[in-house]
């Protein structure tokens, strides 16, 4: 437990407020590629009456990959929702699940810029990674959670 005398350092509500945006932007994708492949697709196809198997590959999404990719963000972004509340409340646990999370990005980031270059926003989201990283690592910051400073 903290004493209710140490104030939060800077570390822990940047980091914090990495998770809560991530968290929010995760849900908001996660939710529009499920509501995109369940429900909007195939209005469209009937719509339209295009069958996928006369759609080239660049027109038509593997049937499934929306609602997969979207079951995947929800419980990540739930998870930083979980994660910057225990940072913000100086929870031992949430120092190791926010570097967990940091990583994470960062190597999906990173493999992401690997296969798509052209996109900033992901060269962005590894620099975000490493700041939240740093942040972590600073000693008053693990302190602060919990965590021995050596």
């Amino acid at each position: 437990m903290q004493s209710a005398t140490k104030s939060r350092p800077r570390g822990v509500t940047i980091a914090a407020t990495v998770n809560i945006i991530v968290g929010i932007a995760g849900l908001f994708f996660g939710i529009g590629f499920i509501a995109q492949d369940a429900l909007l697709h195939p209005i469209i196809e009937s719509a339209f009456d295009l069958p996928r198997r006369n759609l080239s590959a660049e027109q038509a999404s593997t049937p499934g990959f929306g609602i997969a990719l979207g079951a995947a963000f929800v419980p990540l972004a739930i998870v930083s929702f979980i994660v910057a509340y225990g940072l913000l409340k100086g929870r031992r646990w949430a120092w190791t699940a926010a570097l967990v999370l940091s990583i994470i990005s960062m190597v999906w980031y990173a493999f992401t810029v690997v296969i798509i270059p052209s996109n900033g926003g992901r060269t962005l989201g590894v620099i975000i990674g490493a700041v939240t990283i740093y942040c972590l690592y600073r000693p008053h910051v693990k302190a602060y959670l919990g965590k021995e400073v050596r």
